[in-house]
């Protein structure tokens, strides 16, 4: 190989490694809740810029108590939904998770590593918020359904089933 050859890939090198830490500065800069080690803190940052460059997100922030569990109950219509959430949020957020969508073996461990709760679907709305109640009280949560989680169709959480959701807003 020529002379040329090597003096371009050790450029071509160079240059990577400084776009890759550039990157990772980013990444570190933009970061806005402590996940609990590096390379997810740098994730959440990376999450961060691609919501407000690409998906243009403009908000305040969630409005989250600063320790302690918290329930954020969503209009779930997108499969961004979770990431705006998390761009959105000061702290960390976990989600429950279909168990069918996690266990998807390319995505598992990332799921598992944002600490995402499988969930086991079923037709029974009020047997899936009875499971969920359960959860809640492990991590010793407060439910609490915001009123615009009915969505403007009336078809919300739990696809709709309203009687659900009002028992939802009323259990600590």
């Amino acid at each position: 190989m020529s002379v040329t050859i090597y003096l371009t890939l050790a450029t071509g090198g160079i240059l990577l490694v400084w776009l890759w830490r550039g990157l990772m500065r980013a990444c570190e800069a933009a970061n806005g809740a402590n996940w609990g080690s590096r390379w997810l803190n740098r994730l959440d940052g990376l999450n961060r810029i691609l919501c407000r460059r690409f998906h243009h997100l403009r908000h305040d922030p969630l409005k989250l108590p600063a320790r302690g569990g918290a329930l954020v109950a969503s209009n779930h219509i997108s499969g961004l939904d979770p990431l705006l959430l998390i761009a959105a949020s000061p702290r960390p957020l976990r989600f429950l998770i279909a168990r069918e969508e996690y266990e998807r073996w390319w995505l598992r461990w990332l799921l598992s590593a944002v600490g995402c709760i499988p969930i086991e679907r079923t037709r029974d709305p009020l047997l899936s918020m009875s499971r969920f109640r359960r959860l809640a009280a492990t991590f010793r949560l407060r439910l609490q359904q915001p009123p615009s989680a009915s969505g403007s169709s009336g078809r919300g959480c739990l696809g709709g089933n309203r009687a659900a959701a009002r028992r939802s807003r009323t259990h600590p």
